[in-house]
């Protein structure tokens, strides 16, 4: 049985991820580096700001289910911390 993804968990991933790439994650919604959630057509995707005037980079590329951008955020957070660690150690 699949665990269900709600919105709650991708706001969660969300927190872990500006928190990765230092942003703060409790900023204003349109701080440039923030990533975000969006949504469209009962579908999910995840943004970061890129400019003070609204511009932002889909960092997925595409719009997806909950759990694709679930797994889309796992990795992201994957990715960082191992960047941190290996930029961390001598």
């Amino acid at each position: 049985m699949t665990t269900r993804i709600t919105n709650a968990n991708l706001e969660g991933k969300i927190r872990s991820v500006n928190t990765l790439l230092g942003n703060d994650p409790d900023a204003p919604y349109s701080t440039i580096g923030l990533v975000h959630l969006y949504g469209a057509y009962g579908m999910t995707g995840v943004h970061r700001y890129a400019n003070e005037h609204g511009g932002v980079s889909d960092l997925m590329g595409n719009l997806g289910t909950k759990r694709e951008v679930a797994t889309f955020l796992d990795g992201m957070i994957t990715a960082l911390r191992i960047t941190q660690e290996t930029t961390t150690t001598p």
